[in-house]
């Protein structure tokens, strides 16, 4: 019976962890120590000076798989700006690549140095704001992107960047001087479709009509707002059609014949309905 023998991978793996391979040695726990705290002060350079019989790269990964990051000391010029751009309502993320330094770091410094994350002053979160103009938060959310009012988030503890743990909430602010002015644009203006129900017309013609005296449209997938002025700017001089059968029973002839006759004229019938474009069509088709 043939003896079962071990692969080349796992003798080889069972000797890297007994650290003979190579003339390798396994790192104690005075060595770990040594490590973590001379990189952590100067890094690779001053790890090696305390170490001199491990390579830099045996220092490197060993700080890797130690968790050990080389800790970048805070001057009071960097101080000074960290509080400039704390007070300025910049998020972790922006403090963080101004100062060149991890989001997690700055956050510590910032607890160290007795800054919150409290609301700063003249500002208001969201939610309280929604409470006090009567909207709900997803309405005013939209009421203000609409209206390109900045909505800032406030700056909060950041997340985790590793792991299955859930990303940290993040609360939102803005100013109420600009709440009430979006507010107060909003008030009079009412959508595309509801004003063309109200003056008693399609949807389209009202559209083409706003377009023609200049109403700029919208983005994609907003909803076209408009105000009273710009539809009655709209709809100024603006004559309804008529009905074939009423006029054809003025001139005496068939709606078939009426209506070949204005195609010879040239003159734009409606899509939906047997409706005319205006009363000069008709001036035409009596003439002829």
């Amino acid at each position: 019976m043939m003896q079962r023998t071990r692969g080349r991978g796992a003798v080889r793996y069972q000797t890297v962890l007994s650290g003979v391979v190579s003339g390798r040695q396994a790192w104690t726990s005075a060595e770990d120590a040594a490590l973590q705290e001379a990189y952590a002060a100067g890094g690779v350079r001053s790890a090696r000076a305390a170490l001199p019989h491990r390579t830099n790269w045996s220092i490197f990964r060993r700080a890797q798989r130690l968790c050990v990051v080389r800790s970048k000391s805070w001057t009071k010029r960097d101080d000074a700006k960290l509080r400039t751009l704390w007070d300025g309502c910049s998020t972790i993320d922006e403090i963080a690549a101004a100062l060149g330094r991890r989001k997690h770091g700055v956050y510590r410094r910032a607890q160290e140095v007795g800054l919150t994350s409290a609301l700063p002053a003249g500002w208001e979160y969201l939610t309280v704001a929604a409470k006090r103009t009567g909207y709900s938060v997803q309405q005013l959310r939209a009421l203000l992107l609409r209206a390109d009012v900045e909505i800032r988030p406030t700056i909060s503890r950041p997340s985790p960047t590793r792991g299955r743990k859930r990303k940290g909430f993040s609360q939102h602010m803005v100013w109420p001087s600009d709440v009430d002015t979006a507010i107060a644009e909003r008030v009079g203006l009412e959508a595309m479709a509801t004003a063309a129900r109200r003056v008693g017309v399609p949807g389209y013609v009202l559209h083409d009509r706003l377009l023609a005296v200049g109403v700029p449209k919208p983005k994609r997938k907003k909803r076209w707002l408009v105000s009273d002025e710009q539809v009655q700017r709209a709809m100024a001089g603006y004559k309804p059609p008529r009905v074939v059968a009423p006029i054809c029973t003025e001139v005496g002839c068939t709606a078939p014949h009426y209506c070949r006759d204005l195609c010879a004229l040239h003159y734009r019938r409606h899509q939906r309905s047997e409706r005319l474009a205006g009363s000069d069509a008709q001036a035409g088709a009596r003439a002829a």
